[in-house]
């Protein structure tokens, strides 16, 4: 159900955001299809990897909620002065993901040299898993919230020009 959910607000926002490409608005749904699909994995307890986990989760789940404002937004087309006031609060969220983004892949080579120091086999599961999780969601959140950023400012631009 909630892909399903996720889906159809990925649809709602890319009929409100005009100024991007068909192949944009495509690999953004995709995009959250598949954030919405990665399991989140258990705590681990080696301290920057959960870090890091615990950043790419809270990450992914900032970029969902902003999808679904944009779609919100895209909803909200009749009011302009409503939709002008939601665009420009969304662009610090935005700014905001990108400075967590960039200080979340600053932690990716640390949680690789912390792994290194397991000795025991058995206990490599669950920290593998968690960095595993944190390269699989970089990259999607990364390109997300550049598409996000250009569909507020093509919004903002497209409400204040008329």
């Amino acid at each position: 159900m909630k892909k399903v959910l996720l889906c159809a607000m990925a649809l709602f926002c890319a009929v409100a955001v005009s100024a991007q490409t068909a192949e944009e608005l495509a690999a953004s749904t995709a995009r959250l299809e598949k954030l919405a699909g990665i399991e989140k994995p258990k705590p681990c307890d080696l301290a920057t990897i959960q870090a890091l986990s615990a950043d790419m989760s809270t990450i992914s789940d900032e970029t969902l909620k902003i999808s679904t404002l944009l779609r919100a937004l895209s909803e909200n087309a009749t009011d302009r002065v409503a939709a002008l006031t939601q665009a420009k609060d969304l662009l610090p969220r935005v700014k905001a993901q990108t400075a967590a983004i960039e200080n979340a892949s600053k932690l990716i080579p640390t949680a690789g040299e912390e792994l290194t120091t397991i000795k025991n086999p058995l206990k490599l599961k669950a920290p593998t898993k968690a960095l595993s999780y944190a390269k699989k969601i970089l990259p999607l959140v990364t390109a997300e919230t550049v598409f996000q950023g250009k569909a507020v400012v093509a919004i903002i631009g497209k409400l204040t020009k008329k």
